[in-house]
């Protein structure tokens, strides 16, 4: 379950990545397969991996994120692929959905990192 805590901590910058990608004019996939290619993002890399060679075979973004979604334990990674897809179903553009998402994501873990952080005897 290590590799589930590493896809969270890469999780917020991953979404960062994309989101300055996005907002460049790179495509959603073209982003995806940049964070996949490389070794910067650990698991994550190869989570989205696996949803890049779907989308590379002819499977929609769409449902190849929400397979990804489905089969993944890591909570925050599942919310953040079904938001993604729930935007793309209702049209909305991806820009400022993934800046909501960045934002909550990183006000969300920072709570728990206080919480953590303030359990701990010093």
């Amino acid at each position: 379950m290590l590799w589930v805590r590493e896809i969270e901590s890469n999780l917020i910058f991953a979404l960062r990545t994309i989101l300055v990608q996005i907002k460049s004019g790179v495509s959603l996939f073209d982003s995806l397969y940049s964070i996949s290619s490389g070794k910067r993002y650990g698991e994550l890399g190869a989570e989205l991996k696996e949803a890049v060679d779907n989308i590379s075979t002819g499977v929609s973004e769409e449902v190849a994120l929400q397979e990804l979604a489905v089969k993944n334990p890591n909570p925050y990674l599942r919310k953040v692929l079904w938001q993604i897809v729930n935007g793309m179903k209702a049209g909305i553009k991806y820009l400022p959905l993934l800046l909501v998402i960045s934002i909550v994501l990183f006000f969300v873990t920072r709570v728990l990192t206080k919480t953590f952080l303030g359990g701990m005897v010093l």
